[in-house]
């Protein structure tokens, strides 16, 4: 997680596909070693690929090339637009591109773009003062100390609600600051070094700086103690919590709430929803309690750190080597107009998209592409009435969701409204802060409705969102190997059907089951369907903590074991569609039948060679464990894979069938 400026609303619920493996097919495995296959088929699937990448520090894999092949497309699209604007998405992407790249003019702004912010800082001296300019700061978009957005309100989806939650910290999560091994502990000193760096930048004295850094991540450790974990965070029970603004204001006085919402241009009379109430009991505390020269270092830092990729070389480059290359494990910095790329889509991302569907979906592409969700659907279905683990009450419930889910394939039908928005030829940061401001008062003025975010079609990207009960697929994520419609069903069943159906089942499991049809928190399962779930896959856990990724340290079971049990269910529905769909009896294509082929095509996505620091960081803090367990993990426990390759139970890593978990099966 690279902490950049993001949009103000709250509640997006993405699940963004990250680095995996190389987009061309590479050559098929030899048929005449199946005991191979049984032994670890992820190695056996990706072989020649190992070989050749065995000299590789960090050898990226698929989503990282198809990422690559999109940002190559979105380059070509914004120059265009830099030099012959199309129309008005065009003469925005095109301003905004030209004056990322004018290094001169940005070198002449310096910090002037946030200096304003930074003199309001300085001068407040008192608790209220202080919460006085956090308020101005979040009227312009910059989130400090807090995040505070627009997003569906979970008992009421045809309205949006206002979301305060916790925040606050540089690091990308709670953990960097609270577990204590070795390399954790090595982060942290190389982010208190940053922390200085950034503060002498942003105008500190440099003899203070290293001082005032200490009082940062001293403070920042409180927040952390007081912050819910990932886990915990994924529960939406934990993140919505509706409350009077005149019981916040009085929960938490020094925060000046009040003041706050009419900063925001908001009525105070309503509601708002603060879940994460251990966090603001903290924060208010600490501004009653920690000194004000601590307060104005901690909030210089967090502008700074916020806007240090909009700001000059030196502010860009201590960000990247801290949060690109140490903690994303990236090995070679970008150039200007690839920085700057990630920025287009951070901020602009509806209207990229946009104009990259226009221009890269065929209809081909998405018909197949839908036609293969829609055999997901149909099969998930089909395992719902099935699922006597359910109560009928349950079975009843899902198959109704399932039926509400509305699938979007490539892109959004309509494109953006940019109306209102201005930006400058010659000055990058003070554009990024004018978008940012533009698209919180564009939040606000929305409250009354529920628009569910637009899919950035220029995203390697497929996801589930449970507010709007919407599974989604981005245009850039329907490319080979993940899919191609003149290539043999099978494939694309491992590939993109099982894919589609992992973020599907995901608002199907025991965190989906708290959200309905209509995007409402209600549980929909029984006590007993709870119990039934954990029965049937509670296994997973102790198994991927057998898993050792990094010399002693072993893959978190429990942390990553949502997702775990999506992969495994994703590809029961999925070999299940592609069987229903008739594909399964479809003749050899080289060595292989059309179920090897399947299991093939899902080993293939997550092929990847890992350096200590990226291999560090999906350990540590990954929802989803190392690539290689997302092949052998699932399929150890599917019947259906030993079955394709004459596989024992308990040969190799096959799971005996006592040990093995399920979900739609």
């Amino acid at each position: 997680m690279h902490p950049r400026l993001r949009r103000a609303a709250v509640s997006t619920f993405l699940a963004l596909f990250a680095g995996a493996a190389g987009a061309a097919p590479q050559k098929p495995p030899s048929p005449d070693r199946p005991a191979a296959a049984c032994q670890d088929f992820y190695a056996y699937a990706n072989a020649d690929w190992l070989a050749q990448a065995e000299a590789v520090r960090d050898a990226d894999g698929v989503f990282a090339q198809l990422e690559r092949a999109s940002r190559q497309r979105q380059l070509v699209l914004l120059e265009a637009a830099a030099r012959e604007p199309q129309g008005g998405i065009d003469r925005v992407l095109g301003t905004f591109w030209n004056a990322a790249l004018d290094e001169t003019a940005i070198a002449a702004a310096g910090t002037g773009a946030i200096d304003p912010l930074l003199g309001r800082i300085d001068k407040a001296k008192k608790p209220r003062e202080l919460a006085a300019a956090i308020a101005q700061a979040h009227a312009g978009g910059v989130p400090l100390l807090f995040r505070f957005g627009v997003g569906t309100d979970l008992n009421d989806p045809q309205r949006r609600a206002v979301y305060l939650r916790q925040g606050g910290l540089g690091l990308p999560d709670r953990d960097y600051y609270l577990r204590e091994d070795p390399q954790t502990q090595a982060i942290r000193t190389q982010y208190r070094d940053h922390v200085a760096r950034l503060l002498t930048l942003a105008g500190t004295d440099p003899v203070q700086a290293p001082a005032q850094a200490r009082q940062v991540v001293e403070l920042e450790t409180k927040l952390a103690r007081a912050s819910l974990s990932l886990v915990q965070l994924r529960d939406p029970n934990n993140s919505y919590q509706m409350v009077p603004v005149s019981q916040a204001v009085k929960l938490f006085p020094r925060l000046e709430l009040r003041h706050f919402f009419k900063a925001q241009g908001l009525e105070t009379d309503g509601a708002v929803s603060l879940a994460h109430t251990a966090f603001f009991t903290e924060a208010d505390a600490l501004l009653g309690t920690v000194p004000a020269e601590t307060w104005h270092a901690y909030l210089r830092f967090h502008l700074a750190h916020v806007m240090a990729p909009h700001l000059t070389e030196p502010f860009r480059a201590a960000h990247w080597s801290l949060f690109d290359q140490i903690l994303g494990g990236e090995q070679a910095r970008p150039d200007r107009a690839a920085a700057m790329l990630e920025v287009v889509g951070d901020l602009l991302g509806d209207a990229l998209g946009h104009a990259y569907a226009q221009r890269n979906l065929d209809a081909a592409t998405g018909e197949g592409a839908a036609a293969i969700a829609r055999a997901v659907v149909a099969q998930l279905d089909a395992r719902l009435a099935a699922a006597d683990w359910l109560s009928a009450e349950a079975r009843a419930a899902g198959r109704a969701k399932l039926a509400a889910t509305e699938l979007v394939i490539g892109s959004p039908e309509s494109a953006p409204d940019l109306s209102g928005l201005e930006l400058a030829a010659d000055a990058h940061a003070a554009n990024v802060l004018a978008i940012a401001r533009w698209r919180q008062q564009q939040a606000l003025q929305g409250i009354d409705s529920s628009e569910p975010p637009a899919l950035q079609a220029h995203r390697v990207s497929a996801y589930y969102e449970p507010v709007h009960n919407r599974l989604a697929v981005a245009t850039a994520f329907l490319q080979p190997p993940i899919f191609d419609p003149a290539r043999e069903p099978a494939a694309n069943y491992g590939a993109l059907g099982a894919l589609l159906a992992h973020e599907l089942s995901h608002g199907f499991d025991a965190q989906g089951s708290k959200i309905d049809a209509e995007g409402r928190i209600r549980a929909w399962w029984t006590p007993p369907d709870y119990e039934a779930f954990v029965a049937r896959t509670q296994s997973l856990a102790f198994q991927y903590d057998g898993y050792t990724a990094l010399g002693q340290v072993r893959v978190d079971g429990r942390r990553t074991f949502l997702e775990n049990v999506a992969d495994l269910g994703g590809l029961e529905l999925a070999f299940g569609a592609m069987g229903r769909s008739g594909a399964t009896a479809a003749p050899r294509v080289g060595p292989h039948t059309a179920a090897q082929r399947f299991f093939l095509a899902w080993a293939e996505l997550w092929r990847r060679r890992y350096d200590r620091d990226t291999l560090t960081a999906v350990v540590m803090t990954g929802v989803h464990p190392p690539a290689s367990f997302r092949v052998l993990g699932p399929l150890a426990n599917m019947p259906e894979f030993a079955d394709a390759f004459d596989c024992t139970p308990g040969q190799g890593f096959v799971r005996a069938e006592a040990q093995r978990a399920r979900l739609w099966n």
